[in-house]
Formats: structure tokens, C-alpha cells, sequence
């Protein structure tokens, strides 16, 4: 069994909807989503931290690796958005 822990970050409340400020990348990051050398094989991302406790691997998700990963993919979702007529990335999924 997989152990891990999600940090807890705060929506701000806008009335009908809530919003979740990123703060700004830092130089660590922004080399990490927008490479000078384009990788080959797709980009990668390390979410979760690896930490060893009581003697196994357990798995600890930042607010900072969880608001990276939305950014990569909310730039996803609008690359696809642009190629595909402005028709919605899940659109074709029911729920």
C-alpha cells in the first residue's frame, strides 16, 4: 500500500465560485515547464517527494508541485482548446 500526504492550500472565496492563487515560478520551475532544450519524449514532472518513514517510501505532494502541475495542465487544456475549434478537453467525456 502506497502512503502519501497532499499539503493543504486555501481557496479564496469569490462568491459563486472560489479562486486559487499561484504564486509566482521560480527560476527552478519554469526551467522545469518551459525547458531551453524541448524534451524528446514528452514532458516529465516529479510531483510527489519521496521520504522515508519507518523504514518505507512515503509520498508527500507540495502545494507547489500540485499548483505546477495544474498550470502544465491548464496549458494543455488551452493548446488543445486552440487546436481542436474551442471545443472543451473533456467535452466528449460523460460523468
Amino acid at each position: 500500500m502506497v502512503e502519501y500526504e497532499t499539503e493543504v492550500f486555501e481557496l479564496e472565496d469569490a462568491g459563486d465560485y472560489k479562486i486559487l492563487n499561484l504564486p509566482e515560478l521560480s527560476e527552478e520551475e519554469i526551467n522545469i515547464i518551459d525547458p531551453i532544450v524541448a524534451p524528446t519524449s514528452g514532458l516529465r514532472i516529479q510531483i510527489f517527494d519521496i521520504q522515508e518513514r519507518d523504514g518505507k517510501d512515503f509520498y508527500f505532494l507540495t502545494k507547489r508541485k500540485m499548483f505546477l502541475f495544474l498550470r502544465v495542465f491548464k496549458a494543455i487544456s488551452l493548446k488543445y482548446k486552440e487546436l481542436n475549434q474551442n471545443q472543451k478537453l473533456f467535452s466528449n467525456f460523460c460523468f
